[in-house]
């Protein structure tokens, strides 16, 4: 398991002085007319776990929405060790939530993780061994080595 002082960088051989930090400061957002953020701020270094606690339709999934990339903010911005988030796309992943698994297409827990090593490689390249380590270190950062075979 990786302890709270040892910082896991999951980039390809980057080296820094600094752990990664998500600032979020004065963030909106919302659907047409429905504002469903607003005014949302808070940082957070890299290696810690961010729950989002709320009830159906406090703006959690859109929230969400905004960090991968998948929903511009109206106003606020949102740095990623810092600089702007858009501008480091290879820095993100995201995996969206889904109640039921599909039988037919099985998938392993270490396949899942191993999808966040898409951006790196593009469409045609094969994982090497740099990347069978990082998706070691993510499924040890995660405590689910015992659950890598799993569907």
């Amino acid at each position: 398991m990786v302890s709270e002082h040892e910082h896991v960088c999951w980039g390809g051989g980057h080296r820094h002085e600094h752990h990664h930090a998500l600032s979020v400061q004065g963030v909106s957002a919302g659907y047409d007319e429905t504002l469903a953020l607003e005014d949302v701020s808070f940082t957070e270094p890299c290696g810690r776990t961010l729950a989002l606690i709320g009830p159906n339709g406090a703006g959690k999934s859109t929230l969400l929405n905004v960090l991968a990339g998948l929903m511009r903010p109206r106003t606020g911005s949102i740095l990623w060790n810092g600089k702007p988030l858009r501008e480091q796309k290879q820095e993100i992943a995201y995996l969206p939530q889904r109640s039921e698994i599909d039988a037919h297409f099985p998938i392993t827990v270490q396949e899942v993780v191993a999808q966040g090593r898409y951006v790196a490689l593009g469409p045609w390249r094969r994982r090497g061994e740099h990347d069978r380590a990082m998706i070691c270190k993510a499924l040890e950062a995660l405590n689910l080595e015992k659950l890598r075979d799993r569907q």
